[in-house]
This record gives structure tokens, C-alpha cells and sequence, in this order.
């Protein structure tokens, strides 16, 4: 039969007390983290992000945006659903996203291809002024294709802009940094 040294117990009831101060430390953190998500949720900019946009992207450079098949445009249109992501679903692009969603855009005519193979067209959205402290209570950001397309290649389509009544307006881009993405304005309109 072992025999315990009093330090030796002393030690390993010091060890578990330890490990439990850190794990009630983590519980309390979650809890935290669960509650300051339900209140950036409950946000009027976060609140005004649900539901379904009408979209339009136009691009900033249609004499070289010869889309995928040789076409050439500079304006696709589609639709974009987003609710809210009370779970707290972690993305690549958007760590800290408050809805989640889906996407109906072709991005094709503008030269680029967001989709993944085999994986739905996701959408995800937070509002920038949870993130900023609240300095920016309007300013919104939106990705979609949020995984980036894998292979190291990003594929995500962002969207920057600000709530303005119905709609929210302002940059969109892909592809990394100009001259190698692609790049232009967007208008987000509300479906009544």
C-alpha cells in the first residue's frame, strides 16, 4: 500500500483548488462573454441588421473586371438573409460575428467567384460600433464566404458601411489588397 506524505496531499488538494479557481475563472468569463453578446445583440444597429437585403455591388474598375467566361460588367445584384447568431459561432474573418446567414449574389460578372465547392454561400455580419466601444454605433461589416475558400487563397467578399435608415451603403472588396482583389461600392436595401 503507497504511503501519502502529509506535503504530498497538501500539494495535490492545493493542485485541485487551483484547477478549480481556474475553471470557475473560465465559467465566469463565458458567462460574461454570453452576456455581452446578448447585449450587442439587443444594440439598435445590431437589431436593424436582421432580416433580408436587397443587394448591389458595383465594381470601382469595370474596364478590367472581365468576369469569369469573358463577360464584362460593372453591377451584379442579389440577395443577402441574416439573423442572429446567439450562439457565437467563430469565423476566420469575423471572430467576434452577431448574425449569421446566407448569400445570393453572382460575383461572376465582376471576375471573381466567391463560392466554395461543396459549401453553402454563408454570409456573417457584427456591427463595428460593439466592437469599437460603441464609437461607431452605425458602421457595419459584413462577409461573405467567410471561410476564405481554403488553400490560401481569400475568397471572403467584405463589406464596410453604415446604416442608414433602410439601407446600408458604402465599400466592398476581395481578394486581398488593390491591385490583386477586386474592389467597389455597395447598397444594401431592406425588404419590407
Amino acid at each position: 500500500m503507497p504511503t501519502v506524505t502529509p506535503g504530498a496531499a497538501h500539494r495535490s488538494r492545493g493542485h485541485a483548488l487551483a484547477g478549480a479557481v481556474v475553471l470557475a475563472a473560465a465559467l465566469v468569463a463565458c458567462r460574461g462573454a454570453d452576456a455581452a453578446r446578448a447585449h450587442a445583440l439587443d444594440e439598435p444597429a445590431a437589431r436593424r441588421l436582421v432580416g433580408t437585403w436587397d443587394a448591389r455591388f458595383r465594381s470601382d474598375r469595370p474596364d478590367s473586371a472581365a468576369g469569369l467566361g469573358g463577360a464584362r460588367a460593372t453591377e451584379t445584384r442579389g440577395t443577402i438573409a441574416l439573423v442572429e447568431d446567439r450562439a457565437g459561432t467563430a469565423y476566420p474573418d469575423v471572430p467576434l460575428a452577431l448574425h449569421a446567414g446566407a448569400y445570393d449574389v453572382d460575383f461572376r460578372p465582376l471576375g471573381f467567384d466567391p463560392h466554395v465547392a461543396d459549401e453553402p454561400p454563408t454570409a456573417v455580419a457584427t456591427t463595428l460600433g460593439a466592437a469599437a466601444g460603441g464609437r461607431a454605433p452605425d458602421s457595419v461589416l459584413v462577409v461573405l464566404s467567410p471561410q476564405g475558400g481554403g488553400r490560401g487563397v481569400t475568397r471572403a467578399v467584405v463589406l464596410r458601411g453604415r446604416l442608414a435608415g433602410d439601407s446600408v451603403v458604402e465599400q466592398w472588396l476581395t481578394g486581398g489588397v488593390p491591385p490583386f482583389g477586386a474592389r467597389g461600392t455597395f447598397v444594401l436595401h431592406r425588404r419590407s
